[in-house]
């Protein structure tokens, strides 16, 4: 997963979340394409970021079904 959005879910930093997906429309596909991957979502959630999970859950729903890595 790319730095920056690791850093959007760690901070919880939602504008960074859309600037990313307006840098690159497809870079949430790419990562649900991947199985038994840590997503923005698990990040989020280890950090405790509520208002970035919801927003995540609403851009890409598939995400609350994937198994994380760990």
């Amino acid at each position: 997963m790319d730095e920056r959005m690791i850093e959007a879910a760690q901070t919880g930093d939602i504008n960074l979340l859309y600037e990313l997906i307006l840098n690159d429309p497809y870079v949430l596909e790419r990562i649900d394409d991947v199985p038994f991957f840590q997503t923005p979502l698990h990040v989020a959630a280890s950090a405790g970021h509520i208002e970035f999970m919801m927003e995540m859950i609403k851009l890409k729903p598939t995400f609350a079904r994937k198994l994380n890595q760990a």
